[in-house]
């Protein structure tokens, strides 16, 4: 038997909304590929996100190692935590298209421009860069089809630091998402 004193309880208050995306055949293909990669690589950890790129509606969300949600007091602090929202990683080639954007937008290049990849090795100040094939001319739209690392190397010179730091901040680098989950990071955006 339960009993409950009137005066000393307090109402509940209706509270926030949670809609879920998450598709379980997409988490579950997520979770199998990273466990693969770790496995296939021989890495500590893996963590990954299948987005709907119109919507931004998150599909499938997974980290791994993970845990079992029903064990929460199992698991460690290390192996509850979201990599995905606490950790900062380099954005790699997905930037690549920012900075075209930036670009073409400032006028600095057009589409058809050409850039010398310097057939896929290219010292810059003290960094060497390449590409995956060598290229030889390519246009401002082909550095972006072919992923050219060092025809983006070569664009991003075209653009001075604050415009390039600007322009970064304004697509969200740097930022947090607002996506109302518990321990997100800002991530680093250097001037």
């Amino acid at each position: 038997t339960v009993s409950v004193v009137e005066s000393q309880s307090i109402p509940a208050e209706n509270g926030l909304n949670v809609d879920l995306t998450i598709d379980a055949g997409y988490q579950k293909i997520l979770e199998t590929e990273l466990l693969d990669g770790v496995q296939k690589f021989m890495a500590r950890s893996a963590s990954g996100i299948i987005m709907n790129p119109n919507t931004g509606e998150i599909l499938a969300l997974a980290n791994y190692p993970d845990y079992d949600p029903r064990e929460f007091s199992a698991a460690d602090d290390e192996a509850r935590r979201n990599r995905i929202l606490t950790d900062t990683y380099e954005p790699g080639s997905t930037i690549k298209p920012l900075i075209i954007a930036a670009l073409l937008n400032e006028g600095i290049v057009k589409e058809d421009n050409v850039i010398f990849a310097e057939n896929g090795s290219y010292k810059f100040n003290r960094t060497r860069i390449t590409d995956v094939h060598p290229y030889g001319n390519l246009t401002v739209h082909d550095v972006l089809v072919n992923s050219s690392n060092i025809g983006m190397a070569k664009l991003s010179t075209k653009m001075d630091d604050n415009s390039f730091y600007k322009y970064l901040r304004d697509f969200g680098f740097g930022n947090r998402t607002l996506i109302n989950l518990p321990g997100e990071t800002e991530g680093t955006l250097k001037r």
